[in-house]
């Protein structure tokens, strides 16, 4: 059954990074290193350092940055990570960052950060009898036109009904029970998107058999107006070669003509079909990201195949680009010609195996740069975060590195609300932006089974909240930051 509760009787958990501090209501960090192959020199955080203290009648959850009980904030307290690569934080005890290729990490300085909290309502629970057990999809979007986001979720397809299903927005945080939509049968993956510029977001989906297996081609079912969807709709668009996943495909404007367009990654090419604005596409149209690629960096796939897309405008010129991650270790960059049509890729080497990328202007200069999730080579289950920096036209600077933990899925989001983007990646692990272009050390949300997340303001004050699908549960963390 669903567990729905008011706002006034929900039992909540407070969960507080970095802001139970009595002398400062900021979270500070030593970030931005100082010249290479220096010794750190930042002290270790005091008693009562970032991290202590929790407030009244709350469960804080603390950094595990060293620090007591008490309630004053040690200032130029160390990263608990050591730092990044060439720019690193002071270690726990004064020791020195983790030296980068561009130079070992120097001195920190104290970074001053808005504090990040967490209003945890309990889980709402979308167990209908004949449902699956696991969410494969979740997307924040106002399905029925009111004003406040809804839940839109894909269920793993099994032989039992999984249809997806909308659990609609009651506009404090809580959601209404769990309905299915009962016109789209065992899909998986939903990406959500206005395709036929009515305002109202309709659905891309891959229909799947009980047994799993993918049908040939991406369907779509065009939303109502009310948060129902019409029949499903056989699209004659590109299908990415390794199932529908919302990081393989892409709604958005690629021509300038303001209809939502399509694209998919594919093995060898990015597969383009320019919309027409009722629904329907144009034919599709393969651009190659992997053509004139460099030979294959030590112990990569042989082969150029891509991982991930990612979309956004590289060079300034109004256009969405697209980046592409090769399993043969590289990051592919193509271009839009300005009228829906792509160039001839360029590349840029990685150290590791690159995965998930977003792209967001991290340090304010106006261009995006490139986040990237790689995994190491060699077996040694070693995961950073790389920062490629865009100097401007898309030629980028060598990458800064953060120990992470998973490199799919990475978000760029702003959760701290100082109007930076922060960084999360899948697991629930978030990294605040420090208003210099650099990342602070990984802040890892309170729940226990990680899940598909979206973000958005579902109870209408202002901030973005996080929503996570774990299994059956919805997970609802609101945003209480200052």
């Amino acid at each position: 059954m669903t567990k729905l509760a008011s706002p006034g009787s929900i039992a909540a958990l407070l969960l507080s990074f970095g802001a139970a501090c009595s002398s400062s209501d900021a979270l500070l960090r030593s970030l931005d290193g100082g010249p290479g192959n220096q010794a750190g020199s930042g002290a270790p955080a005091a008693a009562g350092g970032v991290g202590g203290g929790a407030a009244p009648d709350a469960a804080v959850m603390d950094l595990a940055i060293s620090g007591g009980g008490g309630t004053d904030t040690a200032v130029g307290g160390a990263s608990p990570s050591g730092g990044m690569k060439g720019n690193g934080a002071a270690g726990a005890a004064g020791g020195g960052g983790r030296g980068g290729a561009s130079g070992g990490g120097g001195p920190g300085t104290p970074v001053l950060l808005p504090p990040l909290s967490f209003l945890q309502l309990f889980d709402f629970d979308s167990d209908l009898d004949y449902q699956t057990s696991r969410f494969a999809s979740v997307a924040l979007a106002d399905v029925d036109g009111d004003g406040i986001l809804d839940v839109v979720a894909g269920q793993v397809p099994q032989a039992i009904d999984s249809s997806p299903v909308v659990m609609r927005g009651n506009g404090d945080g809580t959601f209404g029970a769990p309905v299915a939509i009962d016109s789209i049968v065992a899909t998986s993956v939903l990406l959500v998107g206005d395709l036929n510029g009515d305002g109202s977001p309709d659905l891309a989906f891959d229909v799947s058999s009980p047994a799993g297996s993918l049908s040939p081609g991406v369907t779509f079912a065009l939303n109502n107006g009310d948060g129902t969807f019409g029949s499903p709709i056989a699209a004659q668009v590109g299908h990415p070669t390794r199932g529908f996943d919302p990081t393989l495909a892409y709604f958005g404007d690629l021509d300038g003509d303001g209809l939502a367009d399509f694209a998919a990654l594919q093995s060898s090419g990015i597969s383009v079909s320019l919309g027409a604005g009722d629904g329907t596409f144009g034919p599709a149209i393969s651009y190659s990201h992997g053509a004139g690629v460099p030979a294959p960096l030590p112990q990569h796939n042989t082969r150029p195949l891509g991982r991930f897309l990612a979309t956004g405008d590289l060079n300034g010129d109004g256009n969405p680009d697209f980046v592409v991650s090769l399993e043969s270790g590289y990051l592919s960059f193509v271009l839009n010609q300005g009228d829906g049509t792509f160039g001839a890729p360029t590349f840029l080497g990685t150290a590791g195996l690159p995965d998930a990328i977003a792209l967001t202007d991290l340090d304010a200069d106006g261009d995006l740069d490139a986040i990237v999730g790689e995994e190491s080579l060699g077996g040694s289950g070693t995961v950073t975060l790389d920062v490629f920096s865009n100097e401007g036209g898309a030629p980028f600077a060598p990458p800064a590195e953060y120990p992470a933990t998973v490199s799919t899925d990475v978000r760029q989001v702003d959760l701290n609300g100082d109007a930076l983007p922060d960084v999360c990646t899948a697991g629930s692990n978030i990294y605040l932006n420090d208003g210099h272009g650099k990342l602070a050390a990984a802040i890892t949300l309170p729940v226990t089974i990680g899940g598909p997340i979206a973000f958005g303001d579902v109870n209408g004050d202002g901030k973005t909240d996080v929503v996570i699908g774990a299994f059956r549960h919805v997970h609802v963390l609101l945003n209480t930051s200052p």
